[in-house]
């Protein structure tokens, strides 16, 4: 299924935020959603600091960006601040968590600054639809659970095929009023299910 690109960058809370389409609109809060192909910088820490503080130094400049110099050689290596997005992309994984940064839209795999930390890398994010259900307040396993179960449910219900892993999404900085925050639980799903 073909889905349109959007021209213009969205937002959230002044943070350019990954484009979707709503495809289906279930129950308060969960949505089936495509996404565009996305490029991020990802990592594995052994907590959810030490990948956010590894990301976060990557966006401030630790980093090296090819930059032509007009008509002339060689390339000049410099960093580059790279603008925060949303959402930050979480995921269980061994006895860490992998986390991503969603680069800008002006990124692509080409033009996007290059991580110097061996463990932080540029990722090509596939285009992706998935089922997504929104809450707000702080996160916990026991939070995630809830939803994911809340999730998983509906996806069975409408007859949709989950095709990977649960993600968690986060869009709020660390300093935002509980109330406020928001959260989602993503699962990717496989279209051709549809009923």
């Amino acid at each position: 299924m073909a889905m349109p690109s959007t021209a213009e960058p969205s937002y959230y809370n002044d943070y350019e935020t990954l484009s979707y389409k709503v495809l289906e609109s279930f129950e308060p809060d969960i949505e089936i959603r495509h996404y565009a192909p996305a490029i991020a910088v990802t990592t594995q820490g052994t907590t959810e600091d030490n990948a956010f503080s590894l990301l976060f130094k990557y966006i401030s400049g630790d980093n090296l960006v090819n930059e032509h110099i007009a008509q002339t050689q060689p390339l000049e290596l410099q960093s580059a601040k790279v603008a925060m997005t949303t959402p930050v992309e979480m995921q269980p994984a061994g006895n860490g968590e992998k986390m991503r940064f969603f680069l800008p839209s002006q990124y692509d795999v080409s033009n996007a600054p290059r991580p110097i930390h061996p463990e932080v890398s540029l990722e090509e994010i596939p285009a992706k639809t998935v089922a997504v259900i929104r809450y707000s307040g702080y996160n916990s396993d026991n939070k995630i659970e809830k939803h994911e179960k809340i999730l998983r449910d509906v996806i069975a219900q409408k007859g949709y095929d989950i095709a990977g892993e649960i993600t968690v999404f986060g869009y709020d900085a660390p300093w935002r009023l509980w109330w406020l925050r928001r959260n989602e639980v993503v699962i990717p799903i496989a279209m051709g299910a549809t009923p």
